[in-house]
């Protein structure tokens, strides 16, 4: 059986978004997966560029959030042989 093709329509940020038309082959498990939610979310198949498009802006938005914790400013400091009995301590409780 042949590979599903999907195609997804992506935005660029202008001063409107314009749909581009891609290809992306797709494995037949993560397709089943995406048709379920379509099916469950929209009533069918056919939006399955919408359920792309849901996950990607969700999966974005959380890395950007990861991104912009990590560039913060550092309210404490902490000694290297602090952190490495810190460490050292949590790694026994995970291992026990």
């Amino acid at each position: 059986m042949a590979v599903p093709e999907i195609v997804i329509y992506t935005s660029i940020h202008l001063s409107m978004y314009m749909p581009k038309r891609t290809t992306v082959l797709l494995d037949k498990k993560i397709y089943k997966e995406l048709v379920d939610e379509s099916i469950t979310k929209y009533g069918d198949a056919k939006h399955i560029s919408k359920v792309i498009n849901d996950r990607l802006s969700s999966h974005q938005s959380s890395v950007m959030k990861i991104v912009k914790l990590a560039n913060s400013k550092k309210f404490g400091k902490v000694s290297q042989s602090d952190f490495e009995e810190f460490r050292s301590k949590l790694s026994e409780r995970l291992e026990s």
